[in-house]
């Protein structure tokens, strides 16, 4: 016979299937980076011909320094010479220094800080300020760092805050062991500083004779650096910080409402300073005068790995076909397929010039996997994965056991423990995002996923051993054994990822076990079932039934599991149904725990119960991602021209959400498909392998991967709670992709092995169902996010626009859009700024700006100020600088912009001046978690916010870099006009701030049209300083009030537009609003109501005492006791709180508005509260015994009456209230925006506070007799009544806080203009000079000022 018929021919694998893909797939991805290379391409040009120009500079080794200040000095992002001089010296050396800048936001690292003190040697007013504000945030002023310097107070170690002895203490312990420390530092002798925190309203509870407070505490550390107070207030609020000159200790710590001693270590760091600061560093981002890599340095990295990347996947094909590999022919290009994408996307979503190049750590990384795979393939012997599972190597624990020997097969203990070492690792050792209270990285590598695959070996070892007990032994106490330390591990995981942060690992491991003990009990289906109508049931729960007030979750959840334990107990069997119950309960059981690392859950539950409205600080995340991908639509906006960098973790958690933004629905579709092929050819993989471990392992690697998948990306969509792991494939992780690409390429390796007919008929009969249940389930899944796309494109043009309602740091609402509007607004160029004569306030038009010079120097414009901008490129000029900064905001610095800062017009009109006419509603909201400070407890705050509806701009977000929008728009007019008449603010300020009577107190003035309701004028002195709102700037919203004060003392500062968002106590002025609810409720006969006033009754001397005193003696006179006793005896709460409502006013910090009425403004609502108010002690008017003496008068309802205690009001509230006396009874809302390019004068419909005919005229007549020396000085007849409320100043005197009675000064009066055509209001307030006088003497100089300037 023939000897080759004896022999069996060999059978070739060609795997030309996989190679066909593997060609279209490399096409496809070549198509992607050459459609990103075009885009960015003429960028890179520009970019080359800016860096000849020295319009750009790029950040390396040998870099000039002319170059580098020429680019900051254009900028105008510094204000003197020396500053920008010791800027370019340093960021040049450090640039030297460091070699390589991976990002421009290395200029804000570690690598990037200077000696603190290097700043106040630099000669410079900037620098010197750096350094003091530095000084603030360290807990100390500049005496206090002087002083610990040359001769510091000795303090003990351990302090008694009080001499009433408590079991409160807080202690610790100051180290000096950080490695930049370079000289040994001693323990002892490290300034400690307790400081014990009150709200600001406290101080105004105490009587004007209370005692001196002290809220700051000093104490030493020993010898071992311990320190110690104690006998602590319980439920004070303490915060405190270690003090040393040169060095800092982080921020400070404490408690609110201490109940038990804390215990708060700290570790020094030398003192450094960023070489930017915040408001410099964004400036310089923004405008891109930086790179750190050239664009031939980014062409030559991108092309090369790209190549390295795709020659991996073809190196590695070719060694399987060489080998004759009979392994799966799809695994390996859809691997290249979605990993591919993902590495694109990953370039196209960074600045290439500016960020980290985060596709270049993946295409290496994998690439080089690849190869090593590539090598492994000639050097593996048959079935490596099964020989190595037989081998003694796999599980040595296991062989350790004493009962080893009966247990033949290993049991993965060794793969468990080596996770669970891990997780304790991590849990000891980890670090995370600073401030995000997760713990991801050990040593510097994120372990998690290494934690996961090690399971999910262990998985596999245990089910290879254990499946067909579970399925077949009826030994319920062996059952019960094995069901009790699964759920000990469940127990384990999720608490353990709970402390570390995050429980989606746990969920992804707890899900895989659960899904293969489902498969081993024949159970899959029912747990499946059960968990969909579970999560069903949360949802509509969730979405529908809960309420602010009630939380029906945490009830639902605790009924499930002990329902679901209870059934499957008695049932012996469906403990999968519990246990699946179990997981999917701990998101919400685990949220109700009252401990630190539970929050973190709780804020992602209540993110998902709604995604467009919740308490949550930063819970626009979900809204962010519906923001993107209703961006990209179905086709993208094409690779590099999107902007989901907007979005938090948009390289990470949501990364699917910035492929849709690039790429298009359609391709994430593309990728959902790609996912379920890879796993159902994973499945197949496993199923044809024949052996249980590798069919276990397989098929977990392919679970774990689904799961995690899922999970994701549901969470991204807003279906369940976000988890926070990564996208298998497609997440920006150098860890993850690593072990990712490991796993995989062992699948393929696997898949090479086939069952013989045994294997095959055991592996058919047990896992065949499985198999389909767990493809179906995947394709299931995916069907339900493709119909979450459908979804969320038909809505597109309404959620593209749609604010999310979140909270900011402090507590306070807030919206938040859609940060693509304000980057597309931000191409177009604004429109011009005129006041209502057509005078130029800003313009982006530098010629335009020059040529308003020589005709705005006369009415107030800066000369030198001029001058310096004209030298300089900016995005927007300022004819008035500083004088206008709260009226209009200065874009370039973005400072001035909050709606408390004032008019804001540059950031209020944001999109009228670009073209877009948006409307906008002023709406109410209350928020019991403000925190006034980190260390006080939550209340309640209200705030007022401002609700623009974009919804007109959708189409051109959509189409957004590909449209002629900023061409179109920035032909267009654009210009506004505002109700300001500069020329009467300029002059109104040369009075206020020139003047040696005023110029040392704080002052506002605000004049208004009374007619049409027009502010005319807000001046300020001192005038708003561009140094001081940055410093502010760079202040912690939650340490604002601690740190504001150390820095500028009792500096004068103004940090907002005083007269319109500065509200306080108006004194006398008040009693035109008491005059008016009494004539309002009685008619005129109520100017005839007299009261006979007691010596003994009257509040200030000059009163009227021992005589009968009416309406008109009350007002000219300014008789204190007698509004008090109209107040009361006629009982004028409701038509006092109809006045207040009216002009905007605040009583008890609630209601009140600045600008324009809310439309949801709930007046009934704060009625309720004021009266609520107003009743409280209201008694004591009445009561016998007090009668003929103020102590009938200690009541909220009496102090109000003279304008004392919680009513405040604005010098634009009493303006407004005068100008309604002038405008006889009506009262005019204020208007601020004159005019614009879209809408001439509109003037709204007046309020009619005056129920009855000649009221107004009645108390003008009141008001003239009271303002007679005004009248008389001036020779112009004017209407007005003056105020001097008195309030407690908190005062600091060295460790104390006392308070400091002072006076302010109100005038508030109205005079016919013939230049307007009108009466103006105004409203002067003088803080802190006594009492009215004042503001009578300083009305009288600025009237003078405008007569001569014709206004009178």
């Amino acid at each position: 016979m023939n000897i080759s018929n004896k022999k069996k021919k060999k059978q070739v694998y060609h795997r030309r299937t996989e190679r066909l893909l593997l060609a279209i797939t490399t096409l496809f991805l070549a198509g992607m980076v050459y459609n990103y290379y075009s885009n960015i391409k003429n960028e890179f040009i520009n970019t080359d011909h800016e860096y000849t120009t020295g319009e750009k500079v790029n950040l390396v080794p040998g870099v000039k320094s002319e170059a580098i200040k020429t680019v900051l000095t254009k900028g105008g992002y510094f204000t003197d010479d020396a500053y920008i001089n010791f800027i370019t010296k340093n960021l040049l050396q450090k640039v030297n220094e460091q070699k390589f800048l991976p990002n421009l936001g290395s200029l804000n690292k570690e690598d990037f800080l200077l000696d603190a003190a290097i700043f106040n040697n630099t000669g410079s007013e900037s620098g010197k300020l750096r350094f003091i504000n530095s000084l603030a945030h360290l807990g100390m002023d500049s005496a206090l760092y002087q002083q610990e310097k040359s001769k510091p107070v000795e303090y003990p170690s351990n302090v008694a805050v009080q001499p009433e002895k408590t079991s409160i203490s807080i202690e610790g312990t100051i180290d000096f062991d950080d490695d930049k420390i370079s000289q040994p530092v001693p323990r002892k002798g490290t300034l400690v500083k307790l400081t014990q925190i009150f709200p600001d309203a406290y101080f105004d509870t105490l009587p004007q004779n209370a005692k001196p407070i002290q809220t700051e505490f000093f104490a030493r550390t020993d010898e071992e650096g311990n320190y110690e107070f104690s006998n602590l207030s319980k439920e004070g609020n303490y915060s405190v910080l270690p003090i040393r000159p040169g060095f800092e200790f982080g921020i400070s710590k404490g408690a609110a409402e201490i109940s038990k001693s804390r215990s708060f270590d700290f570790s020094a760091k030398p003192h450094q300073l960023r070489l930017l600061d915040r408001v410099e560093y964004r400036q310089v981002k923004e405008d891109k005068i930086f790179t750190v890599r050239t664009p031939s340095d980014f062409k030559k990295e991108f092309f090369t790995y790209l190549v390295l990347f795709a020659l991996g996947f073809w190196l590695f094909h070719f060694a399987l076909s060489i080998k004759n590999y009979r392994s799966d022919q799809y695994i390996l290009p859809l691997i290249m397929f979605v990993l591919g994408i993902g590495i694109v996307v990953l370039y196209s979503i960074q600045d290439p010039l500016r960020d980290e190049v985060y596709g270049t750590g993946m295409a290496m990384y994998s690439g080089l996997l690849l190869l090593l795979f590539t090598f492994l393939v000639f050097v593996f012997k048959k079935n490596p994965v099964n020989r190595f599972y037989q081998s003694r190597w796999f599980d040595p624990i296991h062989k350790f056991l004493p009962a080893a020997n009966q247990l033949k097969s290993p049991r993965g203990y060794t793969w468990l423990a080596g996770s669970i070492v891990i997780m304790l690792l991590l849990l000891v050792f980890g670090t995370g995002p600073e401030g995000s209270g997760v713990k991801v990285n050990l040593f510097g590598f994120q372990v998690s996923e290494l934690a996961k695959y090690l399971m999910v070996v262990f998985f596999a070892a245990y089910f290879t051993v254990n499946a067909d007990y579970f399925r077949n032994i009826p030994d319920n106490r062996w059952l019960t054994r094995k069901n009790a330390l699964m759920l000990v591990l469940f127990v384990f995981l999720l608490f353990i990822y709970a402390i570390l942060g995050d429980l989606g690992p746990a969920i992804v491991l707890c899900l895989t076990f659960l899904f293969f003990y489902s498969f081993a009990k024949e159970e899959f289906f029912s747990m499946l079932f059960s968990a969909f109508l579970y999560g069903l049931l949360l949802f509509i729960v969730a979405k529908f039934i809960n309420t602010t007030q009630v939380n029906y979750l945490p009830w639902l959840a605790l009924a499930a599991c002990v329902g679901t334990f209870l059934f499957a107990f008695f049932q012996k069997k469906y403990e999968s149904i519990f246990f699946i119950i179990l997981i999917i309960s701990s998101f919400v059981l685990l949220a109700t725990l009252p401990f630190e690392f539970t929050q973190r859950l709780a804020d992602r539950n209540s993110m998902f119960e709604n995604i467009w409205d919740n308490s949550l600080i930063g819970g626009d995340q979900v809204a962010q991602g519906i923001w993107s991908l209703n961006s990209g639509g179905w086709t993208g906006q094409g690779l590099g021209k999107g902007f989901s960098k907007v979005m938090p973790a948009y390289h990470t958690d949501m990364i699917i959400q910035s492929i849709g933004e690039e790429l298009g629905m359609l391709v994430l579709i593309a990728i959902f498909i790609a996912f379920g092929l890879l796993v159902y050819r994973c499945m197949l993989v496993a199923r044809r392998t024949g052996k249980p471990f590798m069919f276990y392992l397989v098929a977990g690697i392919a679970i774990t991967t689904m799961i995690q998948f899922m999970l994701i990306v549901a969470g991204t969509f807003g279906l369940i709670p976000l988890t926070g792991i990564s996208v298998p494939f497609l997440s920006k992780g150098n860890a993850g992709i690593i072990l990712t690409m490991i796993a995989f390429l062992f699948i393929i390796i696997m898949s090479n092995e086939r069952g013989d007919k045994f294997e095959m008929e055991y592996v058919k009969s047990n896992f065949d169902n499985v198999n389909a249940y767990a493809i179906l389930t995947f394709f299931g899944v995916v069907i339900i996010f493709m119909g979450s796309l459908f979804w969320y494109q038909y809505k597109s043009n309404e959620y593209i626009t749609k604010p999310a309602l979140v909270l900011n740091r402090k507590g306070e609402w807030q919206y938040s859009y859609n940060p693509r509007i304000g980057i597309m607004l931000r191409e177009i160029k604004a429109g011009s700024i005129y006041d209502r004569n057509g005078i130029l306030l800003a313009t982006s038009n530098k010629n335009t700006f020059e040529s308003f010079k020589n005709r705005l120097m006369p009415i107030g414009a800066n000369a030198a100020l001029y001058d310096a901008q004209l030298k300089r490129e900016q995005k927007r000029y300022y004819s008035f600088g500083n004088d206008l900064l709260f009226w209009l905001g200065d874009y370039n610095k973005e400072i001035a912009k909050e709606e408390s800062s004032g008019y804001a017009a540059e950031f209020r009109h944001f999109t009228l001046l670009r073209g877009f006419d948006v409307k906008y509603a002023t709406t109410q909201r209350t928020s019991d978690r403000y925190k006034e400070h980190r260390f006080l407890p939550e209340t309640e705050r209200e705030t007022e916010l401002q609700l623009y509806d974009y919804s007109a701009l959708a189409q051109r977000i959509k189409t957004g870099k590909n449209s002629g929008l900023i061409n179109e728009q920035n032909r267009k007019n654009k210009d506004i006009h505002l109700s300001v008449d500069v020329a009467l603010n300029e002059k109104i300020n040369s009075v206020i701030q020139r003047k040696d009577a005023y110029k040392n107190f704080r002052t506002s003035v605000v004049a208004i049209n009374t007619k049409t309701g027009d502010v005319l004028a807000s001046a300020l002195n001192p005038m708003p300083s561009y140094k001081d709102l940055k410093l502010i700037s760079n202040i912690d919203p939650l340490e604002y009030r601690t740190i504001f004060k150390q820095i500028f003392g009792e500096k004068m500062v103004v940090p907002r537009d005083l007269g319109i968002t500065f509200p306080s106590r108006p004194g006398s002025t008040i009693k035109i609003l008491d005059a008016y609810a009494s004539l309002n409720k009685f008619g005129l006969p109520a100017a005839n109501i007299s009261y006979f006033i007691e010596a003994g009754e009257i509040i200030r001397p000059g009163e009227p005492a021992g005589e009968n005193v009416d309406m008109q003696k009350a007002i000219v006179r300014s008789s204190n006791v007698y509004f008090i006793k109209l107040v009361n005896d006629k009982k004028l709460e409701q038509n006092l709180f109809e006045l207040y409502d009216a002009t905007g006013m605040n009583l008890l910090n609630r209601g009140g508005f600045y600008f324009q009425r809310p439309e949801d403004y709930e007046s009934e609502k704060y009625y309720k509260e004021w009266a609520k108010y107003t009743n409280r002690g209201k008694g004591v008017f009445n009561n016998n015994r007090l009668m003929g003496s103020r102590r009938r008068f200690y009541s909220n309802l009496s102090n109000i009456a003279w304008g004392q205690g919680e009513l405040t009001a604005t010098p634009l509230h009493m303006a407004k209230m005068s100008g309604a006396i002038a405008n006889k009874d009506t009262l005019q809302p204020s208007r601020f925006l004159l005019k614009s390019w879209i809408r001439e004068p509109y003037l709204e419909p007046g309020i009619q506070v005056g129920k009855h005919r000649g009221m107004g005229t009645l108390l003008a007549s009141y008001m003239k007799e009271q303002s007679a020396k005004v009248s008389t000085t001036t020779g112009l007849n004017v209407y007005g009544k003056t105020g001097s409320p008195e309030r407690d100043k908190q005062i600091k005197e060295g460790n104390k806080t006392s308070l400091k009675r002072v006076t302010d000064a109100w005038f508030t009066f109205f005079l016919e203009s013939p230049k307007i055509g009108a009466p103006i209001a105004f409203t002067i307030r003088i803080e802190e000079i006594g009492n009215s006088e004042f503001a009578k003497q300083m009305a009288i100089d600025i009237l003078n000022e405008l007569k001569a300037a014709g206004y009178f």
